[in-house]
């Protein structure tokens, strides 16, 4: 749902989060992106919620181990 990050948030240095679909779950109990706060606030920064992976994504960091990340941002 939603989208991940674009060249011009990158080039542009948006703060802008993509997160994992547990957390979408648990935290936002599955709300429509309608329903989310616009901004959230990481290390005191803004941060606005673009996009949820899907619900197998898995993120290997080293091979052969997967990383439960849940939350990625630009």
């Amino acid at each position: 749902m939603g989208r991940f990050f674009t060249q011009q948030e990158d080039d542009q240095k948006e703060q802008v989060a993509v997160i994992s679909y547990s957390l979408w779950q648990n935290r936002l109990h599955g709300a429509t992106r309608a329903c989310w706060e616009p901004r959230f606030l990481l290390d005191r920064k803004p941060y606005e919620i673009i996009g949820v992976m899907p619900r197998n994504f898995e993120f290997p960091l080293v091979p052969g181990r997967l990383n439960n990340s849940e939350l990625w941002f630009r």
